[in-house]
């Protein structure tokens, strides 16, 4: 069992009380006189055992897959947008190396800042030239 100072006496086990010009102590009621508080930590569930048939007798227990964060996929849409508009500018535009890395940095950033409305534009206009371009 875990155990932490006492937040009511802080870990004195004795509590002050001034009044007027003199303090008097007394015996902290939180943690009876010792100066800590124990806690009880939260116990996770157990991870159940998974049978497989295919082997004999054999259990395997499943580990639970981390979830893929918003930011690193935000991030990864944002990289797809610079290398994206920093080639799109230099083969069409302008063949100028830092104008096209600047471009590439504002659709970075753009992608970033507004990846809930640009990334689903972006799929359905990839669809759209895809579907197009198979039935034109």
């Amino acid at each position: 069992m875990a155990s932490k100072d006492c937040s009511a006496c802080s870990g004195t086990g004795q509590r002050s009380f001034v009044g007027g010009s003199n303090a008097s102590y007394e015996h902290c009621p939180t943690c009876d006189g010792t100066g800590r508080i124990q806690y009880y930590e939260p116990i996770s569930d157990p991870v159940e055992p998974i049978y497989n048939p295919d082997d004999d007798d054999t259990q395997t227990i499943s580990e639970p897959k981390k979830p893929v964060s918003s930011k690193s996929i935000r991030i990864g849409w944002s990289i797809a947008a610079f290398i994206t508009a920093y080639f799109l500018f230099t083969a069409l535009v302008l063949d100028n190396l830092y104008i096209s890395g600047g471009v590439g940095l504002v659709a970075f950033m753009l992608m970033y800042k507004w990846y809930k409305i640009l990334a689903p534009l972006i799929l359905l206009a990839v669809l759209g030239f895809g579907m197009y371009s198979i039935f034109a």
